[in-house]
């Protein structure tokens, strides 16, 4: 049960956005998309300064290493 239980806890993964050492980490589920991006207060919302890895199952990741709490991105 214990082994089960730990590989069903490594399988799930966030979506949204995140912090993790030195910035935030985003995923979103965009599975017709052909690019996706994040743009903000971080990067001056500058288009392709940002762009997120295609994942399995229509999902896309990216991070942002400068990106810090309390500032505005879509």
């Amino acid at each position: 049960f214990s082994s089960f239980f730990k590989c069903v806890l490594m399988e799930r993964k966030l979506f949204g956005a995140w912090a993790i050492d030195g910035g935030f980490a985003f995923r979103v589920w965009a599975p017709h998309a052909e690019l996706v991006e994040v743009v903000g207060d971080f990067n001056k919302f500058t288009s392709g300064a940002n762009l997120f890895s295609r994942e399995e199952d229509g999902n896309w990741y990216g991070e942002v290493r400068n990106a810090e709490y309390g500032q505005q991105y879509r």
